[in-house]
Order: structure tokens, then sequence, then C-alpha cells
């Protein structure tokens, strides 16, 4: 159960990354998706992995 859990997560998180432009918009999307997800540092540090400010 929970490693589907996490595979449905990933798949979600892919495609937020897809439709988002900045690490802001992917977190945000991702934060809708999983209000109650523990650890938002780690979604903020994904986000900005995902979605790098342009030097």
């Amino acid at each position: 159960m929970i490693l589907a859990q996490t595979v449905g997560y990933l798949r979600s998180f892919n495609a937020a990354v897809e439709g988002s432009r900045t690490a802001e918009e992917l977190y945000d999307r991702m934060l809708r998706l999983y209000p109650r997800r523990a650890n938002p540092g780690a979604r903020w540090g994904g986000a900005k992995v995902a979605k790098p400010t342009p030097a």
C-alpha cells in the first residue's frame, strides 16, 4: 500500500513538473494535490531541483 501511494505521488509530481513553469508553481500544485503530506521542506527541495531558477 505505501509503495503504491509513493508511486502515485511520483507520477503526480512528474505530471506537475510538465505543467509548471517555476519551482513555486510546482510546489503549489503539489501542495494542492497532497495538502496533508509530511515534510514540506522536501517538497520544496524537489521543486527547486526540478525547476531551477535560470541564471
